[in-house]
């Protein structure tokens, strides 16, 4: 059966106020449609769960739809800044931000717990830090196997995301879904998600999906909705079809995220002010021209060898 839907249905089912959600990428194949979206529909008192997710946080917060952050690291890499995660969690604008600091293992042993429905990971990668003491989420326990007495060792909970949204190469109608380049946590937060949407930008034959298994990260078994998405994760890089837009990145949604005056008119022109990714790629054409988005669109493929996949 098809799980194809629009961006807009799918975030409309799929997405709840209050929800933890886990939004995919790591500095690039980042989800920015779908989190446009989920502010379009003025999402609210979600909580965020992002490895390096680029800027995208910082303006669900900045709209207001986020007041928890599970965050290892977020920010625009252009600017090396997350103002509106800022004002948020110092000033409370537009709300209080409740932030709960980890290192990359962190999130990717609490996603690894909920995977495989564990209580909690036992974790040693923040010890030395003041992450424990700052964070409220962290426990101890006492090692089972150690030979010292008593010994406490730091544990984290499994966490399994309400929902995550992954943006992949392509998809079959089922959700079947193949990434390469830079995995992230992806692949462990949809396996750990109670659902997962997923955005393309390509929708391809179950045979081509089947034609090569090792490279599907999510199965459809695991999918609640697929959206065809071209450019969907704009402006940040896609694997095998556009770069990073750096331009756009620094000086427009970077500059615009130092002021909240400034922050709010960003998402005027750029989310509110658009019906969907379409639209807004239009108003990217009308700014900017056709030749500078054709510039980002990569035009010499390096291509990897091709596999046997034979076994008899």
């Amino acid at each position: 059966m098809s799980k194809i839907y629009s961006m807009e249905d799918a975030i409309k089912k799929y997405v709840n106020d209050g929800d933890m959600i886990y939004l995919g990428g790591w500095q690039g194949s980042v989800p920015y449609a779908a989190a446009h979206e989920i502010i379009r529909q003025n999402k609210r008192n979600l909580k965020l769960i992002a490895g390096a997710s680029c800027e995208v946080g910082d303006h669900l917060v900045a709209a207001g739809c986020v007041n928890e952050a599970y965050i290892s690291w977020i920010g625009n890499d252009a600017t090396k800044g997350s103002h509106a995660i800022r004002r948020a969690w110092q000033e409370g604008i537009p709300q209080k931000l409740e932030i709960y600091d980890f290192n990359n293992m962190a999130i990717i042993s609490m996603l690894l717990g909920g995977y495989y429905n564990l209580p909690f990971v036992p974790l040693k990668g923040m010890v030395g830090s003041d992450m424990i003491e700052n964070n409220s989420i962290v426990r101890f326990t006492t090692d089972p196997f150690s030979n010292e007495d008593n010994k406490q060792i730091p544990v984290v909970p499994g966490i399994q995301p309400d929902v995550a949204i992954l943006h992949v190469q392509r998809s079959d109608l089922h959700g079947n879904s193949h990434r390469w380049g830079v995995l992230s946590f992806d692949h462990l937060a949809g396996m750990a998600a109670k659902k997962v949407i997923i955005t393309c930008e390509e929708l391809v034959s179950s045979d081509l999906i089947r034609s090569d298994p090792n490279r599907t990260m999510i199965p459809g078994i695991k999918v609640a909705a697929v959206v065809h998405e071209p450019w969907g994760a704009h402006p940040a890089h896609m694997p095998g079809y556009y770069e990073a837009d750096w331009d756009y990145r620094l000086n427009i949604s970077g500059e615009a995220s130092r002021k909240l005056e400034t922050h709010e008119s960003y998402l005027e022109e750029w989310v509110y002010g658009v019906k969907d990714r379409k639209e807004y790629l239009e108003h990217y054409v009308d700014r900017f021209g056709y030749s500078q988005l054709e510039k980002l669109r990569l035009k010499d493929p390096i291509l990897s060898p091709s596999v046997n996949y034979g076994w008899r």
